[in-house]
């Protein structure tokens, strides 16, 4: 399933249809598709790694962001967690980078 990762990066329906493919040839084990009023986001789980891509749209302004990461075990997405907090980033992007909710992250960073 590493294809999601080299489908147009500035194309959310190029990285739909190769997810599509994923599906049929049973290389998608989970994913999940959201949007809201300016950001869609796509996340794919393979068994080993998860591929996110989000893509943000407002007054013409476009911006892609890509992230591949391995599974990981609760101690390294803690230590993710609050280098990515001590960087500016919310609990909710936290979480959508990956892949967990914003309660999960809301925990990691208790613990750290």
């Amino acid at each position: 399933m590493n294809d999601i990762s080299k489908a147009n990066s500035n194309n959310i329906a190029s990285t739909l249809e190769v997810l599509s493919q994923g599906i049929r040839n049973g290389s998608v084990k989970n994913y999940s598709i959201s949007q809201d009023e300016y950001t869609t986001t796509i996340q794919v789980g393979t068994g080993d790694y998860t591929y996110t891509r989000q893509q943000t749209s407002i007054n013409g302004y476009t911006e892609t962001t890509n992230i591949t990461a391995p599974l990981m075990f609760p101690n390294g997405r803690q230590q993710i967690a609050r280098e990515l907090y001590n960087k500016g980033k919310t609990q909710q992007e936290i979480a959508n980078q990956l892949g967990v909710s914003q309660k999960t992250i809301s925990n990691d960073l208790k613990k750290n």
